[in-house]
Parts: C-alpha cells; sequence; structure tokens
C-alpha cells in the first residue's frame, strides 16, 4: 500500500519540504500518492482522493491544521488517518514539528502507530421542503450572518424540541474536536476529543440567557434561520460556504464516518492544553 502526502500548496517550505520528502520515501522504496495539483507541482501521476481508500495506508499532512482539516474533510469514508507535521503555527491536531518527521518517520512506514478516531459533522439544508445541500466538517459548523447584514434570529431545537431562539450574529455547532476553535473563541467549553458530544455556542446572542449547551451525539441540531432579506452564511470548518436564504432548516448530527488521525502516543489532550493555554495561542 502507498504512502499519501498532501502538502500545503500555498506555502514554499511545505512544498520544498514535500519534494524532498517524496525522494526520500521513493528511495525508501515506497509508493507515493498525490492528488490533483500536488501531483502536478510535483511531476507525478494524480491520483484522486476518491480511490485513496484500500490502497493508502496513511498520509503525510505538510501544514498546519488548516490544510489537516481540508484533507480530513475530502477523505472522509476512505480509511485513511493523517499525521501532521507542522509547516506553520501548531494547534490542536497536529502530531509532528518538521524537526521531528526524521525521528519518527521510521515508526510509521513500519505500522507502529495507533489511530485515532474523531467524530465529524453532517450538515443538511432544506429550503422549500427540499435538500438544496449535504456537507460536512471535522470542526464546526457556523451559521454567521453577512458582513453588512443585521442581526439573525436563529430557532433551535435539539432531536424534535424547541429549545432557544437566539436573536444573535450567528451560531456555532462544534465538534469535540473543534470545541478548541471559533467555539472557544466565542465563550464555548473545552472537551476533550476522546469524548463524542456536539457543542451550541451563540455567537454575540443579544439576550442574557444565551449559554453554550453541551449534547449527545446522538442528538440531531435543526436551525431556521429567520434573516428576512438579510444575508447569511454557513461555513465548514471556517473554510468552505454556502449561502443561505431566509426560512432554511439547517439539520446538524454525527457524520456516519470518522475522521482518523494517526497517534504516536506522544502528547495528550492535555499537555497540548497545557502547552497551548502557557503560550497564549489556541
Amino acid at each position: 500500500m502507498a504512502v499519501g502526502l498532501i502538502p500545503n500548496l500555498g506555502k514554499s517550505e511545505s512544498m520544498a519540504m514535500a519534494s524532498e520528502l517524496l525522494l526520500q520515501l521513493e528511495e525508501a522504496g515506497e509508493e507515493v500518492w498525490l492528488e490533483g495539483r500536488s501531483a502536478q507541482s510535483l511531476d507525478r501521476e494524480d491520483h484522486p482522493f476518491s480511490t485513496w481508500g484500500g490502497r493508502v495506508r496513511f498520509a503525510i499532512v505538510l501544514g498546519g491544521d488548516g490544510t489537516l482539516l481540508a484533507a480530513g474533510r475530502r477523505l472522509l469514508g476512505q480509511d485513511v488517518p493523517l499525521v501532521g507535521v507542522n509547516m506553520g503555527r501548531l494547534g490542536f491536531l497536529i502530531e509532528l514539528e518538521v524537526e521531528e518527521l526524521p525521528q519518527y518517520l521510521p515508526d510509521l512506514l513500519a505500522g507502529n502507530f495507533s489511530v485515532e478516531k474523531r467524530m465529524a459533522l453532517c450538515a443538511t439544508v432544506q429550503r422549500d421542503q427540499r435538500q438544496v445541500a449535504k456537507l460536512l466538517a471535522i470542526n464546526d459548523i457556523v451559521i454567521a450572518r453577512g458582513a453588512f447584514a443585521r442581526i439573525i434570529n436563529l430557532e433551535t431545537s435539539i432531536s424534535g424540541e424547541y429549545v432557544a431562539s437566539y436573536p444573535a450574529d450567528g451560531i456555532i455547532i462544534a465538534n469535540s474536536t473543534g470545541s478548541t476553535a471559533y467555539s472557544l473563541s466565542a465563550g464555548g467549553p473545552l472537551v476533550n476529543p476522546r469524548l463524542e458530544a456536539i457543542v451550541i455556542t451563540p455567537i454575540c446572542a443579544h439576550t442574557l440567557y444565551a449559554r453554550s449547551i453541551v449534547i449527545s451525539a446522538t442528538d440531531v441540531v435543526e436551525i431556521t434561520v429567520r434573516a428576512g432579506r438579510e444575508s447569511t452564511m454557513l461555513s465548514l470548518d471556517g473554510q468552505e460556504g454556502f449561502a443561505l436564504t431566509n426560512n432554511d432548516i439547517v439539520r446538524v448530527e454525527k457524520a456516519q464516518d470518522a475522521f482518523l488521525l494517526v497517534d504516536l502516543d506522544r502528547r495528550s489532550f492535555y499537555h497540548r492544553l497545557r502547552t497551548r493555554l502557557s503560550e497564549g495561542r489556541l
């Protein structure tokens, strides 16, 4: 089985590292798969992500959390665990610093690692009683007003039971992995990613009763967007967007497939949390 290689195309240092690592892996007798523009840039055959399942045993991601999230969304359901190598600011999902890769590469190639399964999220959008979109996220799904829009009203139900209507700038529906991202900045709680849970956090709600809610992964969140003519956007991990209209219903639940991470048993969640908090950068 091959080794996948996913560099951040927007960083010259990532592409330089990818070129060096590619030659190193091939000299070691490894078949290396790349996709799309990465394959074109490194002059290798293009292997679409949709073909990686059962053919790639793990993939090395050269970048930051954003690169890892983008790759994770596209590889959901392909059963390919990802190992992040830091080429920027270290986040909660990155496993290795770039200088540590030579030390741990033999373990990776020998399969001396475990695979951690993280819950992903699935959002469907209903418009005029029709499903118009089905979208996947690794961290969070956010509904937010446009840049020049007024406050929107978000009618929120959990597993069919009405909870509250939030007049707010938006709302974040995160999983445990995403609890350390945008949800945290909006005042949400930190949740150990080994727990399967959903966190609902209003953004700048104009009410005194708005608090984050942590619910079971088996629950389903439904949000009806009351925005009049104001522009509203649904975003996935802060990277992809889908335009919403008034009275759209967004349904968020646990995705069928899990997000897979390589675990070299090096740093616990609490170690990462302690170091990130002490450095003042989450």
